[in-house]
Parts: structure tokens; C-alpha cells; sequence
């Protein structure tokens, strides 16, 4: 190869010349494409994930700790009731009127209302038994749960068949919409049971009186007027009188049976009990 500084020529397969120490053309185009190809290396190694160590990629991933669940939890539950007081005191104001706006996005609020309903009359008769839960066989269960799940269930079946008469009356609404503006109409007479609740803690007798309004009311009131909500204006379908008819009847049948269910209940927790 000819050296291009002093057109020596080489023999050989060297990098310099053996005249002057030129280098020769093909060792420098050899030197370029090694440089080339360092750096090509050096950017797919710069690509390349950090190393992980086997043992720190087995390690399980760590729950966050209890309290911070805990203040999930309560923070969620406070949210919650703000919502509900803030539509509790919107309803409270104009019952009828908030409740003829309201669809299934009140879902909640409306078995919200519905439990209030359903843990104020037991927890009622619980306290102003006083001494004498004594005398009852498990008092907690007989006096406070069960009912409880009595009135819920109530509830249900009253909403049911306001939904039924509804139906009939051809006009097209959901469950949760019927089931939410049930629950609207019933927060005045949650407001009652509570009135009572505080007048019967005082020990003053005028309770009774909030008592059996609230519960005329919500029993016998609440589902004529949610249906006459959905159904006044309609032409179609059955008539408003014959749906409160069909309401009132599948209600008295329906008290008849939760009332023995509840009564008895009640009287197996008092003559069970160490009373005898």
C-alpha cells in the first residue's frame, strides 16, 4: 500500500508506513468505523433498563398500613354525610316539591332515609324500656335488630308496590327513581321519629304523639303521594283512586303479617325470658 505522505510503498498488512509512520488510509477508515460502532454500543447501553437484583424483584408489594385505610374510610364517611344533611335540609324545606324532582341519582339518600326510618322506632322502644330489658331474652336482637330488619323490608315492599301502581298507571319509571323519591318524601316523617326519639330520652310523653303521626304519615301517606308524583297528568292506564286502593290493600295485608311476626318476636324475648 502507498503511503500518501512520502508514496512509500508497504508491504505488508500494516497501519503505519515503515518510512516516515504515516498512517495509512485503510487504518484510519478501520478507526472511524470502530468509533462508530463504540458509540452505537454505548447509546443501546445507555437504552438499557437499570439492573434489578433478583431478590428485590421477588419482594411483594407493600399494602399501605391500617391507619391510613382508617382515614380513607372515615374521610369517605364524613363526605357522605355532609351529602346527605345538605339533601336532608333541601328536602325537609319543600318535601313535595324536592321530591317531584328527584330521580335514581338520590339512590343512596333515599335508603339512607329508608335505615333512618327503619333503626329510630326500635332504638325508641329499646331506650324507654330502661330497666326492664332486664326481664327480656337477648333484648339487643329481640327489641332492636329484628325489627329493624322488619321496617326495612316494610319499606321495600311499600316501594314495590307504589312501583306496581305506577306501572299500571302506564307511566314509564325505574325502581331506583320510585325507590329514591319514596325515601325524599319520607324524610319529614324521619324528622318526626326523631323529634320523638329526643322527647322520649327527655322522658316527656308528648313523644307518642310524633310517633304515631310519623308513622301514619310514612305508612299510609308516603306511597299515595308518590305515586299521585308520577301519575297526576297521566290519561292512560289505571286510575289514580284504583292504585291507592291496590296500595292500601297490599299494605294491610302486608302489616297484618309483619306485625304477628313482629309482636311475637317481641313476646317470645319477654315470656322467654327470666321473667318467668
Amino acid at each position: 500500500m502507498e503511503c500518501p505522505n512520502c508514496h512509500h510503498w508497504n508491504e505488508g498488512g500494516g497501519n503505519f508506513c515503515e518510512q516516515c509512520g504515516a498512517p495509512l488510509p485503510e487504518a484510519v477508515h478501520q478507526s472511524g468505523s470502530t468509533a462508530a460502532a463504540d458509540e452505537t454500543r454505548s447509546e443501546e447501553a445507555s437504552r438499557v433498563q437499570p439492573y434489578v437484583h433478583p431478590q428485590q424483584a421477588r419482594q411483594p408489594q407493600v399494602d399501605p398500613p391500617a391507619s391510613f385505610q382508617n382515614h380513607v374510610y372515615v374521610q369517605n364517611a364524613r363526605k357522605v354525610s355532609r351529602q346527605y344533611f345538605s339533601y336532608f335540609a333541601s328536602v325537609i324545606k319543600r318535601p313535595f316539591a324536592e321530591a317531584e324532582q328527584i330521580r335514581g341519582e338520590q339512590f343512596i339518600n333515599g335508603l339512607i332515609t329508608m335505615l333512618l326510618f327503619s333503626l329510630l322506632i326500635p332504638f325508641m322502644l329499646y331506650f324507654n324500656l330502661g330497666e326492664y330489658r332486664r326481664y327480656l331474652d337477648s333484648p339487643f336482637l329481640n327489641v332492636v335488630i329484628k325489627p329493624v330488619i322488619i321496617y326495612a323490608v316494610f319499606l321495600i315492599l311499600l316501594t314495590l308496590y307504589s312501583f306496581g301502581a305506577i306501572r299500571l298507571s302506564k307511566v314509564q319509571a325505574g325502581f331506583k327513581d320510585v325507590l329514591a323519591r319514596f325515601g325524599a318524601m319520607l324524610v319529614p316523617f324521619v324528622g318526626l321519629f326523631a323529634v320523638a326519639f329526643i322527647l322520649s330520652i327527655l322522658q316527656l310523653q308528648l313523644f307518642v304523639w310524633f310517633l304515631m303521626i310519623g308513622l301514619i304519615g310514612s305508612l299510609f301517606i308516603v306511597p299515595i303521594l308518590v305515586v299521585i308524583s308520577w301519575v297526576k297528568g297521566s290519561r292512560g292506564g289505571l286510575d289514580l283512586i284504583y292504585c291507592a286502593l291496590l296500595i292500601l290493600l297490599a299494605e294491610a295485608i302486608t302489616l297484618r303479617i309483619f306485625s304477628e311476626t313482629l309482636y311475637s318476636s317481641i313476646a317470645r324475648s319477654i315470656f322467654g325470658g327470666s321473667l318467668l
